[in-house]
């Protein structure tokens, strides 16, 4: 799909919110993203997590308790193969031994990475190993039927926050990195634009740099006119930095 939109268009990136990267093996992914960064002239901004589906870590055969353990070998194997023209790297159960990912991706040193997750230690990768963080509102029956930590509002997300820039202190990263919010919430007639617009200013109070809406349509003219109505009402009335 992305693909389709990078032959498509010239300008915007092309993110993933959120690619599960346990699922597969590192280099096959690597591989995909190198690929659509090369042919979509460095647009790619890989939203990537650690999941919390047990029943699609069962289907695929990878082990969900060590899911974390995974996500952050997995970050480090792909840096390592798009970061020169020969690599190598041991990992749980494969090693590359001199392997090549060619041509690399445009984007140096890597492709945008946004860890996604809202526990601790998935703000501690972003601090250490992203170059945002990607948290993401979850209803209360996904929080209570899952392992992914609650974070229903701003309320829970300010401390969070507060978090990720203690750890960056703690760490030495300056500056710290961004903070893209996952949707705040689908715009249609229950959300309008006035509201969105109030709650954007205060996400950027909090300091968020971006965040994602959805759009609810039953069909594509009907989901190409809240686009339209979006880029008109909001985006074209948020204040500039």
């Amino acid at each position: 799909m992305l693909a389709l939109v990078a032959a498509a268009t010239s300008k915007i990136r092309l993110n993933t919110g959120i690619l599960v990267l346990p699922y597969r093996n590192p280099f096959i992914t690597a591989r995909a993203v190198a690929t659509l960064d090369l042919f979509s002239g460095g647009r790619v901004t890989l939203g990537i997590g650690a999941g919390y589906l047990k029943g699609e870590y069962h289907a695929l055969g990878v082990d969900f308790e060590r899911r974390n353990d995974i996500m952050d070998e997995y970050i480090n194997a792909m840096k390592a193969a798009w970061g020169a023209d020969e690599f190598s790297f041991k990992g749980v159960g494969y090693e590359a031994r001199g392997n090549r990912i060619l041509p690399r991706p445009i984007q140096r040193p890597h492709p945008l990475l946004l860890i996604g997750g809202n526990s601790h230690r998935a703000i501690r990768r972003a601090a250490e190993m992203g170059d945002a963080w990607h948290p993401f509102f979850t209803p209360g029956a996904i929080s209570t039927t899952s392992r992914t930590a609650p974070m229903a509002d701003e309320n829970d997300l300010t401390p969070a926050i507060n978090y990720l820039y203690e750890h960056c202190e703690k760490i030495g990263r300056k500056p710290p990195p961004q903070v893209i919010l996952g949707s705040i919430r689908s715009l249609g007639k229950d959300l309008p634009a006035e509201e969105l617009l109030e709650r954007i200013g205060k996400l950027r109070e909090l300091g968020v740099s971006g965040a994602a809406v959805n759009f609810l349509a039953s069909t594509r003219a009907e989901w190409c006119d809240h686009a339209e109505r979006f880029g008109a009402e909001v985006l074209a009335k948020i204040p500039k930095t």
